[in-house]
């Protein structure tokens, strides 16, 4: 979306630009349909978001950033190579974990390259975790598992 949004500020102040030459005097008028595509799309994106994220707040734990959380992020990506987000990603999900109790746990993410590697996925099961590198796979999984 941050893409967008500058290639519609950096496309709508060209085409100023370009208006001002006797040529493509009519450039602004003939681009409007692709001008008001970006700002349409850019706007379906966000509500997207925006209805995704209410989901997850309704049935989901936001997991706070603690001194402990950082700090084990900056461990995390000394060690395992991850880079500062996926770091990040990974000590919230070890902190929430280490708070979830007993159980089986899944940790889904689509980010297979850097965490399914076998040290984490030995962390998280020691945790009684699966990571899973598929939506489509974990909510089968679910499914099965909860006999949906």
């Amino acid at each position: 979306m941050k893409r967008r949004n500058k290639l519609h500020g950096d496309l709508t102040s060209e085409i100023r630009e370009l208006a001002r030459s006797k040529p493509l005097v009519d450039i602004d008028q003939k681009s409007q349909a692709l001008v008001a595509a970006l700002v349409d799309t850019a706007q379906q994106d966000r509500t997207r978001l925006e209805n995704a994220l209410a989901r997850i707040v309704k049935c989901g734990t936001i997991e706070p950033s603690t001194n402990n959380t950082v700090a084990e992020a900056l461990r995390i990506e000394r060690e395992l190579g991850l880079s500062p987000q996926d770091a990040t990603v990974y000590a919230t999900v070890l902190a929430h974990l280490g708070k979830a109790g007993s159980g089986e746990k899944l940790f889904v993410n689509r980010n297979s390259n850097d965490f399914a590697n076998p040290t984490i996925e030995d962390q998280l099961g020691k945790l009684e975790c699966k990571l899973m590198t598929r939506f489509e796979a974990a909510a089968g999984y679910l499914k099965s598992t909860l006999k949906l």
